[in-house]
């Protein structure tokens, strides 16, 4: 019997990198014989970078940059100078993840880091950038990065503003003169939702306040986005507000449509397409994937809608191993889910869980093929 193992990160505990082996593991436990494709998979969100740059063949480099509130740190991007490609993150540069959540405050953040990872890329001879959105912690519209590429976002009396989200309101005028030529790139943006730049379903209104603005905040930068938005039109001739995932990142999905010229594209397509999945689920029997938590946003253009849609296209079985399963049995089954196993003990709490979830794994997957596999 020959498996397809791929999984998801399992947020907070394992890579899918870290998930496949502990499948594989615990599916080799049960029987030796199993011939096993391992396949770690990735949306547009964490990890993104680290499974595209896999696929691509490139070399993991590191570079300085800044965090969300300007801090200076060292994070890395992965490069081939062969292909002359890029994979970035930008959760690695300026995603939450690097914050305190006492620091959480969308208003004071900026994605400039993600510009200096750009710009290190570029500088590097990339002619291909691939960058993924997810997780991000601001809330600027892009105007970070964009500065950080030479990009000047000026107020009414001609002065330079920080780029951050409180100040989109006040941007009168933007001076694209000492911008760094970008001529002959191409950007492909990993984006994976589709809210516009601004509205009630904009990226503000739906995601700041994990980002921690207020509902004082979300209305302050929301005007600022629209301020933001008529200016780009103005001064650029171009019109991001209604396209889908402008809103991605706090807005850094229009900021990469308008100053890189990047081309938006669901994460897992993006991933599926270089990694050669479709194929890959073409030869299987069977294809286990997994995630920390199953719930109904696992089908909103994620690693298991995507993998579901590939299964039922040939008919291959698809079973996933989660943290945890928050969705109806019944629910999974009529979608064609054949099996959504809980590792977790219903009486083991999260730390112990989150500590333990490489061992919980194998032993999920070994069960599983005992009692699921086991004449074959």
């Amino acid at each position: 019997m020959k498996f397809l193992i791929a999984p998801d990160k399992f947020k907070h505990s394992l890579s899918s990198f870290e998930a496949a082996e502990a499948i594989t593991e615990g599916l080799l436990l049960a029987n030796s014989s199993f011939r096993i494709i391992k396949h770690p998979l990735a949306d547009g969100g964490d990890g993104f970078a680290d499974v595209l740059g896999r696929y691509l063949d490139s070399e993991k480099v590191t570079v300085t940059t800044l965090d969300p509130l300007f801090r200076e740190i060292i994070t890395s991007y992965y490069f081939s100078s062969t292909t002359q490609t890029a994979v970035l993150e930008m959760a690695k540069a300026s995603g939450l993840m690097l914050l305190k959540e006492s620091e959480y405050n969308c208003l004071y953040t900026s994605s400039i880091g993600t510009g200096l990872m750009v710009l290190d890329a570029v500088k590097r001879g990339a002619k291909t950038i691939f960058l993924g959105l997810g997780g991000s912690a601001t809330n600027d519209g892009g105007i970070g990065m964009a500065s950080a590429l030479g990009i000047r976002f000026l107020d009414k009396d001609g002065k330079e503003l920080s780029p951050i989200g409180k100040n989109l309101i006040r941007i009168a005028s933007i001076d694209t003169s000492t911008a760094l030529r970008l001529d002959g790139l191409t950007f492909e943006i990993a984006c994976d939702v589709q809210n516009p730049l601004t509205g009630g379903n904009g990226g503000t209104y739906v995601y700041s306040a994990q980002k921690g603005a207020t509902e004082e905040d979300a209305q302050a930068l929301e005007e600022g986005m629209q301020n933001y938005a008529a200016i780009l039109k103005r001064d650029l001739g171009i019109d991001v507000d209604e396209v889908p995932g402008a809103g991605a990142a706090g807005g850094l999905g229009a900021g990469c449509i308008a100053f890189l010229g990047g081309r938006l594209k669901k994460g897992i397509q993006m991933i599926f397409d270089y990694a050669g999945t479709e194929e890959r689920v073409k030869e299987v029997d069977y294809v286990i994937t997994g995630e920390g938590k199953l719930d109904s946003q696992s089908f909103d253009g994620k690693v298991l809608s995507g993998l579901n849609d590939l299964c039922q296209k040939y008919q291959v079985p698809l079973v996933t191993l989660c943290g945890t399963v928050e969705t109806d049995y019944e629910v999974l089954r009529q979608l064609g889910i054949e099996k959504a196993i809980s590792v977790t003990p219903s009486d083991m709490d999260w730390e112990t869980a989150r500590e333990g979830a490489f061992d919980l794994l194998v032993e999920a997957a070994r069960s599983l093929a005992l009692k699921h596999f086991r004449f074959s």
